[in-house]
């Protein structure tokens, strides 16, 4: 366990693509396909979960509920896959083909697209849980086996947000505790699988206040979470693992004029890099393992949102002999949550003259009909934005980009659209990486009918921080919550006449925790927030 050196204030924390089949020659142009998955009708039970996943071949499901009901649909709406699953139970999915599959359970799920016990399988990611937040009480995720690259780290490590807190780590396969202990605010427990003695791991994370977990072998491939709960914020933990090559943090501005501080966590005289980002949308990298600053934990501060993506990106953006990394990355959005309509992406250069054809792709998914989407390249010198598609998905049509073999390959890949979308990236071989999709969380019943019915539905994009940020949606007559302290004591209401849109809530509210009844016609919903300053 590493011992703290930085205090910090804890108190703002918070589809079936078409075969594409290249020989090894160089591919200099991007390529592009759009296709459609024609999804069944929505039918969807009290407190169900529900999420689209493109994916290569495999998905792992984890299930935060016991007598927890899972099902995965091809785009014939044709069950693939189906269990019930209890609490801290995990299934693993091989499917059929490459494509979009539609993912729902009666309960609490994450997802993750790909197969993180694949012996080959690199990259890195952050755990997320049922509502797909990366720091919370409770986190289910797993390491890499790793077999036969001894020479690269595998490794999970915990992040504290507050002092005081309890954690223990548990392998779930073996159910035995690995490490239990206390952290505060700015420390880490970080623990080395090959030292440990163990092969592949699947494990829980439990923790009386919030956290994050973070699982890596071979490449970085993933984004970090911010102290808000999200991955887009101003303050942000992150590790670099060993590799015996580069890896690097990238810098995604929000807005422009960004102001940016890396610092080295085990000591914070180290301050690893600074840079001001002028323009919104254009990425900046770091190399960090290299010249003496890996395998390092960082503490990432900066005066405006931002994202931190971690892939492969600046080393290998300047010269075309540099071999590209393996790994998926979930896309980002402006929410921060991984499903919205506005995304930067950091994504490496196709390498097709490796044996086995190693390419860069980008997967956009629509969740909903008649979705605008716009695609756009830009170039890691700058904006000078390219368009690279313009068209319109309905629900279950997903459009797919492989990026050029040439240097403006790697690039930063704007996605806009006009619903909700999620965005995949992958880089490599066929099957390499895996990262948590989002999922869609319903606390009221959508249907217990085969026949899809709308009604008002509430969702918690942030529930601890000192904001909140609540979504809802299908409200024809507006939308209406009451809001009450620990004690039972009513302390504000929230109306709005719209039927959908988006609502912060906390400024000039105390820290603690605080309940948000949601009422209609037939239903009640109570949601527990907390509220730090």
């Amino acid at each position: 366990m590493t011992r703290k050196t930085l205090v910090i204030c804890v108190g703002v924390l918070l589809l079936v693509v078409p075969t594409i089949v290249f020989g090894w020659t160089s591919l200099t142009t991007s390529t592009h396909a759009v296709d459609r998955l024609d999804l069944a009708p929505d039918s969807m039970r009290w407190d169900s979960s529900a999420t689209w996943v493109f994916t290569e071949r495999y998905l792992t499901i984890f299930s935060y509920a016991d007598d927890n009901y899972c099902e995965v649909s091809n785009h014939l709406g044709q069950v693939q896959w189906s269990d019930t699953l209890t609490e801290d139970d995990y299934a693993f999915v091989d499917l059929p083909a490459e494509g979009a599959y539609y993912v729902r359970a009666d309960k609490g799920i994450s997802v993750m697209s790909g197969n993180p016990w694949e012996m080959s399988t690199q990259g890195s990611w952050f755990a997320v849980d049922e509502r797909s937040q990366p720091i919370s009480n409770r986190l289910l995720s797993a390491v890499s086996p790793g077999v036969g690259l001894p020479e690269y780290e595998r490794c999970a490590t915990i992040f504290a947000y507050y002092d005081g807190t309890h954690v223990v780590f548990r392998d779930l396969a073996e159910d035995e505790i690995i490490w239990e202990g206390d952290l505060d605010s700015a420390d880490y427990y970080h623990w080395d699988a090959d030292n440990a003695g163990k092969d592949r791991l699947v494990f829980s994370v439990e923790a009386t206040y919030p956290v994050s977990a973070m699982s890596g072998f071979a490449s970085v491939g993933m984004y970090s979470p911010a102290f808000n709960g999200t991955f887009k914020g101003r303050d942000f933990f992150t590790y670099a693992h060993y590799a015996p090559h580069e890896q690097d943090i990238q810098i995604v501005p929000w807005e422009d004029s960004v102001q940016v501080t890396v610092i080295n966590l085990d000591d914070p005289s180290d301050t690893v890099w600074e840079i001001f980002l002028e323009d919104e949308g254009v990425s900046r990298g770091l190399t960090v393992n290299d010249n003496g600053y890996g395998p390092k934990a960082f503490y990432i501060h900066s005066d405006k949102d931002i994202s931190v993506p971690m892939i492969h990106w600046e080393s290998s953006s300047h010269s075309l002999g540099e071999e590209i990394r393996y790994f998926a990355i979930r896309g980002i959005d402006r929410t921060g949550t991984g499903l919205g309509t506005d995304f930067y992406v950091p994504l490496q250069r196709s390498d097709p003259g490796i044996p086995g054809n190693a390419f860069s792709k980008l997967h956009v998914v629509a969740f909903h009909d008649n979705t605008d989407v716009t695609v756009y390249r830009i170039g890691v010198e700058g904006r000078n934005d390219s368009l690279l598609w313009d068209g319109v998905l309905n629900k279950g049509e997903y459009y797919q980009h492989i990026t050029a073999n040439a240097l403006y390959g790697n690039a930063t890949y704007q996605v806009i659209s006009s619903k909700e979308v999620a965005v995949l990236g992958s880089s490599g071989y066929e099957k390499r990486g895996s990262d948590f999709f989002p999922v869609q969380y319903w606390e009221t019943p959508i249907s217990v009918a085969e026949e899809s019915v709308e009604v008002p539905k509430l969702e918690l994009i942030t529930s601890i921080g000192p904001q909140i940020t609540l979504r809802y949606s299908h409200c024809p007559e507006g939308f209406h919550v009451s809001i009450f302290d620990a004690t039972g004591r009513k302390v504000d209401e929230i109306h709005s006449a719209s039927s959908a849109g988006l609502i912060n809530w906390g400024e000039g509210h105390s820290s603690g925790v605080y309940f948000i009844r949601f009422t209609g016609d037939g239903f009640e919903t109570i949601q527990k927030v907390t509220v730090l300053r």
